[in-house]
């Protein structure tokens, strides 16, 4: 256990895991897949991100994920479940995080999500973090099971997220199996890479709470809402730290810092150290999932349900148009591609 550098908050369980991939030829490979190649159609075959289109939980205007005003880009992948009896070669059935059968998640509309497969880079990267989880969480009361899903996030200069839970409870805090992608009581890892950026954890008490699940994030209801308690926990990234999420400080619970009544802790992104606009931070989230989406094998795209085609003519118009808009999709994919340049010397050996 002494072979890994483990630091330790007070307050909370959550960790960090410092310079566990320093260097990491594999995770070069796969943003320099994503970030130095034009963005494409969700349709279409290679190398890039995917354009996706999204419409926030509160009606905004739709926009896409590659957009300059949203808060990160991601892209989502997952393990195949292995299915001999399986008589469709077109599709495949994939672990998914973030998304429930039937649900709309995160504002992505369904006739746009990808799920991409489980590459090679990303399979030698979640053993290391894997073997890392079962050496130093063998005796806490986790759940330690196989990473199945992971997300590429990519931040830049103001780009941020706001407090949010990782997993949904009801309002008695039991987990809410309905709700939730992840399995109950794992861990979430997030491995960074590129620039130093922040996370917070902040410590908040619920009083007549509203749940939208649809964004994974408590909001207020008509009279008392969420509210902060005590100093936030300031955690900072660096290249080739890993960030371990444990379950129980989202919990609720009676804590030591406040006893009055049952707690639990939201994190946020302050984004890259200084919000400079030429740098970049990046970080792939590991998690275990039990749900899984049918999806495509050739582009990793979902296989509509029926009542989810009705979206689909908007999602359609809105992606064209931004293909279309090719001043402005050159100008975003030049600035990934400088930012990706700006940080490529994270990966190498010093």
């Amino acid at each position: 256990r002494s072979s890994y550098d483990v630091r330790h908050f007070d307050g909370i369980e959550s960790f960090v895991v410092k310079g566990l991939f320093n260097v990491s030829r594999h995770m070069h490979s796969h943003f320099n897949d994503l970030l130095s190649n034009p963005s494409k159609c969700p349709t279409a075959k290679g190398k890039g991100l995917n354009v996706t289109v999204i419409v926030g939980p509160y009606n905004r205007k739709a926009g896409t994920n590659v957009g300059r005003r949203n808060t990160y880009l991601q892209q989502q992948y997952g393990r195949d479940i292995d299915n001999a009896n399986a008589v469709d070669n077109d599709n495949v059935e994939r672990y998914t995080y973030g998304r429930k059968k039937g649900a709309q998640s995160t504002g992505v509309t369904s006739s746009t999500f990808t799920c991409l497969p489980w590459s090679t880079a990303i399979e030698a990267t979640a053993d290391v973090a894997q073997n890392a989880l079962s050496v130093i969480l063998e005796d806490k009361g986790v759940t330690l099971q196989t990473l199945n899903t992971t997300t590429s996030i990519i931040y830049n200069g103001h780009r941020q997220i706001n407090n949010h839970v990782d997993n949904l409870r009801k309002k008695d805090g039991t987990f809410d199996h309905n709700g939730n992608s992840q399995v109950e009581n794992t861990v979430t890892c997030v491995i960074c890479f590129g620039d130093t950026r922040t996370l917070i954890l902040q410590q908040f008490r619920n009083r007549d709470i509203k749940l939208f699940p649809e964004d994974g994030i408590w909001r207020k209801g008509k009279k008392n809402g969420p509210q902060p308690i005590g100093e936030p926990i300031s955690v900072t990234l660096e290249h080739g730290d890993m960030f371990v999420l444990m379950p129980s400080d989202e919990e609720y619970l009676l804590r030591p810092s406040y006893d009055k009544c049952k707690t639990y802790f939201r994190h946020r992104s302050e984004g890259v150290h200084g919000r400079d606009n030429s740098m970049m931070s990046l970080g792939l989230a590991l998690r275990v999932c039990s749900t899984s989406l049918l999806v495509k094998q050739s582009s990793g795209l979902v296989v509509l349900e029926d009542h989810e085609h009705k979206h689909k003519v908007k999602a359609t118009k809105k992606l064209e148009s931004y293909m279309m808009e090719k001043k402005q999709k050159e100008e975003d994919d030049r600035l990934r591609q400088n930012l990706w340049m700006n940080i490529e010397r994270y990966f190498k050996p010093t």
